[in-house]
């Protein structure tokens, strides 16, 4: 069965004056027999693509894997064009992980998301 899989990235910049991490939701499609089997590719997947540099400001950044969200099933017996493989329910239009202000709230809420270090 194929399943997408949310995964939360975390790019850390180390320059001063201190800047706020940026996140990354990245939506994977895996194929699994069951949602626990398709979290652990995913996680597998983000931490293999950790990568450091050094930003055009002069900093170094890392973006590091920071945890497994949502695994959903694909309700559908074939993968074709037109194919939902996404959708989530809104209070708001705005992205959950921003506050009223457009402000990150996950680097805020350490209940959230649990960080890599």
């Amino acid at each position: 069965m194929w399943y997408t899989v949310s995964v939360l990235v975390q790019g850390i910049h180390d320059g001063a004056p201190p800047v706020e991490d940026l996140w990354e939701e990245r939506i994977l499609l895996l194929d699994a027999s069951d949602d626990a089997e398709a979290g652990a590719p995913a996680r597998t997947l983000a931490e293999f693509d950790s990568v450091e540099y050094v930003g055009i400001s002069g900093h170094r950044v890392k973006w590091r894997f920071a945890h497994v969200g949502r695994v959903c099933p694909i309700d559908a017996p074939v993968l074709k064009s037109g194919v939902e493989i996404f959708s989530r329910f809104l209070r708001k239009p705005f992205d959950e992980s921003q506050d009223d202000n457009g402000r990150s709230r996950l680097a805020r809420d350490p209940k959230r998301v649990r960080l890599h270090q």
